[in-house]
C-alpha cells in the first residue's frame, strides 16, 4: 500500500494521459513552489485523515491546482483541463494505484476558478477513500 494518496492520484492522472509526472503533474515534493505553476499540482488537503476502523478505510483530502498558462487561452484551457480531470475522476469507484485499493474518489466540489498575478488557476479538492485491510481466512 502506498504511504502517500498524493502521489497515487499524480500516478493515475499520468496513466490516464492528463500529463508526465515532473513535467505537467506535480506533488509538493516535486513542484518547488516558488516557480509559476503550468501544468497539475496534487496536494494533501487539511484536514487529514477521517479513519472508520469498523471497514479498515481511511477518507483523505487531496486539492488539485491547475494552471495552463496566461491570457485568454490559457484561462480557456485551464478550465478545459480541469473540468475533465473532473469527469474522469469524480465518483471511480474500486480503482488500484501502485498496490493501494481505493474504494472510491470522488470530487468534494467543482472546480472554480482563482486569479492570481494575472493568471487563471482552477482547484478543486478530491475525498479519497482507501482500504487498508486484508481479509483473514
Amino acid at each position: 500500500m502506498s504511504a502517500d494518496a498524493c502521489d497515487d492520484i499524480a500516478e493515475l492522472l499520468e496513466s490516464l494521459g492528463f500529463g508526465t509526472r515532473g513535467i505537467d503533474i506535480f506533488t509538493t515534493v516535486d513542484f518547488d513552489m516558488k516557480g509559476e505553476l503550468r501544468g497539475i499540482l496534487v496536494e494533501a488537503a487539511n484536514p487529514g485523515t477521517m479513519v472508520d476502523a469498523l471497514i479498515d478505510t481511511d477518507t483523505v483530502g487531496v486539492d488539485l491546482t491547475i494552471s495552463k498558462g496566461e491570457g485568454d487561452m490559457g484561462r480557456l484551457q485551464t478550465s478545459n483541463l480541469s473540468f475533465a480531470i473532473f469527469k474522469a475522476l469524480d465518483l471511480q469507484t474500486d480503482v488500484t494505484v501502485d498496490g493501494t485499493d481505493y474504494l472510491c474518489i470522488q470530487a468534494a466540489n467543482t472546480p472554480y476558478e482563482i486569479k492570481r498575478d494575472g493568471r487563471y488557476y482552477r482547484a478543486f479538492r478530491l475525498e479519497v477513500t482507501r482500504y487498508y485491510g486484508g481479509i483473514t481466512a
